[in-house]
């Protein structure tokens, strides 16, 4: 019998709140199984990254790398500009400030709006829900145990 088989395998507990139950085994192997994609994952991110960073220096922008039959690396530059100072460029500017300046406005609900737009008892709440778009998302994420 080898040590790996003496080994005994993992117990997982499910969390919510403050209860606690015992994982079915099913769920612990799920989990397990994707912890390791997940490293493995992590590390060839970090390795692609490594290659991309050494492809970038080795490769100028806007030339690509074709090699027949497998694929074709291109390495291109990006640049991203941000008015960092406005009231200093529309002194500079003047008129002109806002045909060559977008001005965007962005309305974010506070989280007391999104308490009152939820709030079933709230004689506000549906119509403020209806001026609101409420989107839901469920994420996995993991960490190593400490």
């Amino acid at each position: 019998m080898s040590v790996t088989e003496l080994k005994p395998k993992p117990a997982g507990r499910l969390i919510a709140g403050r209860t606690e139950t015992r994982a079915p085994a099913r769920l612990v192997k799920l989990a397990l199984d994707a912890w390791e994609v997940k490293k493995e994952l992590d590390r060839l991110k970090d390795e692609l990254a490594a290659c991309n960073e050494k492809l970038a220096q080795a490769i100028e922008p806007g030339t690509a790398l074709e090699i027949a039959g497998v694929c074709r690396v291109t390495v291109a530059e990006r640049q991203t500009v941000k008015v960092t100072d406005a009231a200093a460029l529309e002194q500079i500017l003047g008129p002109r400030f806002e045909d060559l300046v977008d001005i965007r406005v962005s309305h974010r609900p506070l989280p007391k709006l999104v308490r009152l737009a939820t709030d079933g008892d709230n004689p506000l709440g549906q119509a403020v829900a209806q001026a609101l778009s409420i989107e839901r998302s469920v994420t996995v994420s993991y960490r190593p145990a400490k």
